[in-house]
């Protein structure tokens, strides 16, 4: 299968599978469609598609989602366990809304005045936007420099993005 453009999925990180206890590690793009959730497997190394597939949102087992720490995403399906790690917790936040409103609905709320904003995604977002900025000024850099060069280990980002992520840290 032809490699989509990387912005057309909402999801990009490491992609850990558990089927029968056996587990499989690669990095993933997951895109949620709007009857299924469209998978693609790619090689930690060079990030060639290994294997795509599609699974039903009726695969999901109920309350099937879960987010165990802010940099992981977890889905139980009727047959697999998927686990999604990154770094970038604005995607999981936005992948995991995404989720919840397939699977359960749109949540409305009433509006409180003519300035409150237009649906609860929005309220979120604010919300996550002023928590992650706060979070980020909290950490301490040479931290987060161990966890980007983890990454680089392990495939996940490359040489290249983790020395300017390193060079964007030290100079804030």
């Amino acid at each position: 299968m032809a490699r989509r453009g990387e912005n057309e999925f909402d999801f990009l990180g490491l992609y850990i599978e558990e089927i029968n206890g056996k587990e499989d590690k690669s990095n993933g793009a997951i895109k949620l469609r709007e009857d299924s959730i469209f998978i693609e497997k790619r090689s930690r190394l060079n990030g060639k598609v290994k294997d795509s597939f599609e699974v039903a949102y009726d695969d999901i087992v109920s309350d099937g989602v879960d987010r165990p720490a802010k940099n992981r995403l977890v889905i139980q399906f009727k047959d697999r366990k998927v686990s999604l790690k990154t770094i970038d917790y604005e995607m999981l936040d936005v992948l995991e809304d995404k989720l919840f409103d397939i699977i359960e609905g749109p949540q409305d709320t009433p509006q409180v005045n003519q300035e409150a904003p237009q649906n609860i995604s929005q309220a979120h977002q604010t919300v996550i936007s002023a928590k992650s900025e706060e979070k980020i000024s909290e950490i301490d850099i040479p931290d987060q420099i161990r966890k980007y060069h983890d990454l680089y280990k392990e495939g996940i980002i490359s040489e290249e993005e983790f020395e300017n992520k390193k060079k964007e840290l030290l100079s804030s």
